[in-house]
């Protein structure tokens, strides 16, 4: 049983599979902390915001480098549109003493991180596009990312990291103005969520689990979606 906002979804193929997802209302949207920290909990001192300014998968300027470097990170208005295609293996994130805020919002055009596996069975393809790991003991720190298109990211490996061809969640996220595209994994195609989830304002969509659950969504942890389109994902079965 689940509880929404403004949650669409398109098509009878299954979509999400969830014995688990809650909504909490909140009142204020516009900034991304509003949606997490339901106990106010407070902010500590961030470092300076990285800018990335190359769609390299690696090296000075690139995402996977500002990762390793910062807290708070966006991107220079000349790369609006572009694409970051992975070639070394999925972005992992770590957040344990500071949130992670991986913002492209200043971008009119947005950006996309490609797992670099288009076609969902090119040789090769075969990297999920996030991982994300459990934050702090208290579970007061998580990752948020704002404007991605997270794409064209497959995960067939064999035992239980077959979860998560766009994501895999095992810590506090939130995406707001986010697309979940294209993406591949026996489980959770687009995401496979293990911690607490937040969408807002976001699409996950042509998405496939081919032999497992939740082409769409797959989620055993605690999850939102508020004012969410959910579209055209095919898998073998919606539970």
């Amino acid at each position: 049983d689940y509880d929404s906002v403004g949650l669409s979804v398109v098509g009878g193929m299954p979509v999400f599979y969830t014995p688990y997802l809650y909504y909490r209302e909140d009142s204020s949207q516009d900034d991304i902390y509003q949606v997490w920290n339901p106990a106010n909990l407070p902010r500590r001192t961030p470092r300076p915001v990285e800018v990335v300014t190359s769609l390299a998968d690696d090296g000075p300027g690139s995402l996977s480098n500002a990762i390793r470097s910062g807290e708070r990170i966006s991107f220079a208005a000349n790369l609006s549109g572009g694409t970051i295609n992975l070639t070394s293996g999925p972005l992992k994130l770590y957040v344990f003493r500071l949130d992670l805020v991986i913002d492209a919002a200043n971008l009119t055009k947005g950006i996309t991180i490609s797992g670099g596996n288009p076609s969902r069975s090119a040789p090769g393809g075969n990297s999920r596009v996030f991982e994300i790991y459990a934050g702090d003991s208290q579970g007061k720190t998580a990752v948020f990312l704002d404007g991605l298109t997270i794409a064209n990211g497959k995960d067939w490996s064999s035992g239980e990291r077959n979860f998560g061809g766009g994501i895999l969640n095992r810590g506090n996220l939130v995406l707001k103005n986010c697309t979940i595209r294209d993406n591949e994994a026996q489980n959770g195609g687009g995401l496979a969520n293990f911690g607490t989830a937040i969408l807002v304002n976001c699409t996950i969509a042509n998405n496939v689990s081919p032999a497992g659950t939740g082409a769409g969504i797959k989620n055993t942890g605690k999850l939102t979606l508020r004012h969410c389109t959910v579209a055209r994902n095919t898998g073998p079965a919606f539970f």
